[in-house]
């Protein structure tokens, strides 16, 4: 439905496959919606002021459109409103870092464990660009177990630079 809607001009929602997930408040749903690109269509880089700002303003319209288009169309939503989004844009794959070892998405399909795992995450791989964006290629795993296995062994190539680095991968 949100395809249709999206290609009839009704609603702007680049991003169809969306997840929601009951809060412990009743009548509360958290959305994950958004699909933040440039109003050009184009993929943004936060790391210049102008994307950064773009990727700000997008992200805003879309939470209000997605709140819209549940008030329409969704069942249970007919006096859903917008409470809350995040204080800063996050923009995923701006800044990488190249260790000695790379966690492949194969690793995470099959679930493989590493003698130097140092943490974990259930959260299944997201792919939310290209014409079949999924979100939950994975999701079948998150009852077996942790999903990514993140390395002691990845971090080491930059740690000898005098680095420290802290973050969802």
């Amino acid at each position: 439905m949100i395809r249709s809607k999206h290609n009839a001009g009704e609603y702007r929602l680049p991003r169809a496959k969306i997840w929601l997930f009951p809060t412990t408040r009743p009548g509360e749903l958290l959305c994950n919606c958004t699909r933040v690109i440039g109003p050009d269509g184009r993929e943004l880089n936060t790391l210049f002021h102008q994307d950064f700002t773009d990727a700000e303003i997008q992200g805003r319209l879309q939470a209000r459109e997605y709140a819209r288009f549940f008030r329409d169309n969704l069942v249970g939503c007919e006096r859903a409103f917008l409470n809350d989004t995040g204080v800063q844009v996050g923009v995923r794959q701006t800044r990488q870092v190249s260790g000695v070892k790379t966690l492949a998405n194969t690793d995470v399909l099959r679930g493989a464990k590493f003698a130097d795992g140092i943490a974990v995450s259930p959260w299944p791989i997201e792919l939310h660009s290209g014409d079949k964006p999924r979100g939950g290629m994975a999701a079948e795993r998150l009852l077996r177990g942790p999903l990514r296995v993140f390395r002691a062994e990845a971090w080491r190539g930059a740690a000898r630079r005098g680095s420290v680095f802290i973050g969802r991968a």
